[in-house]
């Protein structure tokens, strides 16, 4: 069922109000008149007929010439705005200057990144299938020096394989005199493995799940609060040696962030694994130029946050 919420209802009552036609107006344009539909008009606008029906409503948006497609838009994001207002809603956010808003602002940016794409095909692109698999058994073939008239007797076979069944009829039929079944075998396997990559790639852009979405969204958030409150933890150790304001101050920060990671990702799970990431982590950053004394501070820090 079409929710008619009073947040639609007010904007459509704006839509008409923009467009400079009467309530009136539109109720005759909609084929309808008389008080009882003028009156109609306004209890749709008032958000006092609960459930209008879709026809209703687009006959609306018709009578004051307001595309559908730029309404629907508006109604995703409106929708998109309250799904993201109830993932913020399950954290309590750090009262600390600028923080809630560029919490609010990262986990916004992650909401669109794992949002489905708008133009999702669930069907291979066989065209572009179909040139691969030419580019890929041309080169495998001039790779073999095979003559120029039984490359095309392979590119053929190759195009058929793509599309077929069953291939035992298709390899009869191509292993003719002075054709090599291994290479018949070989381009099969070749033509397979390019199709099934596509199909791959196809089911990794499949859209997630609205419940999905949102339960990874809330659990990105609660990483981001707890960052934070280490980021303020280092910040204030930096400032202590000096480093606020100075290049390292990024470089130290990032060691902190990738402590972060590691010791949220195995500090109940694989303590040994974990001591030998930091141990790498700490040499690798030596390196760079980062005071040993301040990174294993920095490292103490971060446990002790899990700690609590």
């Amino acid at each position: 069922m079409f929710e008619f919420t009073k947040e639609i209802a007010q904007k459509l009552r704006e839509l008409r109000k923009a467009a400079g036609l009467s309530q009136s107006k539109v109720a005759e344009r909609i084929g309808q008149t008389g008080t009882s539909n003028h009156t109609y008009i306004i209890r749709l606008e008032n958000g006092t007929i609960k459930h209008p029906t879709l026809e209703t409503v687009l006959n609306y948006l018709d009578a004051i010439g307001v595309s559908w497609i730029t309404f629907f838009r508006w109604l995703v994001s409106i929708k998109s705005l309250q799904e993201h207002k109830q993932v913020m809603s399950t954290a309590e956010l750090p009262a600390d200057g600028r923080l809630p808003q560029k919490l609010d602002r990262d986990v916004l940016l992650y909401e669109t990144k794992i949002k489905p794409p708008q133009n999702y095909f669930t069907k291979v692109d066989m065209v572009r299938v179909k040139q691969k698999v030419k580019d890929k058994v041309t080169a495998y073939c001039k790779n073999l020096a095979i003559k120029q008239e039984l490359i095309l007797h392979y590119l053929d076979f190759a195009q058929e394989i793509l599309v077929a069944d069953k291939y035992k009829p298709i390899l009869d039929k191509y292993n003719v005199s002075g054709v090599s079944d291994v290479y018949l075998n070989r381009i099969m396997n070749i033509v397979n493995k390019i199709l099934r990559t596509e199909q791959k790639k196809i089911e990794k852009k499949k859209p997630i799940r609205l419940e999905k979405a949102r339960k990874m969204a809330v659990k990105y958030l609660r990483s981001r609060v707890q960052l934070v409150v280490v980021e303020n933890k280092i910040s204030k150790l930096l400032e202590k040696y000096n480093l606020k304001d100075t290049v390292w101050y990024n470089h130290y920060m990032n060691f902190a962030r990738a402590c972060f990671g590691k010791i949220k990702k195995f500090y109940n799970k694989k303590p040994i694994l974990l001591k030998q990431h930091l141990k790498e982590m700490i040499i690798t950053a030596e390196k760079n130029g980062l005071q040993t004394e301040i990174l294993a501070e920095i490292e103490n820090q971060v446990l002790a946050y899990f700690h609590q």
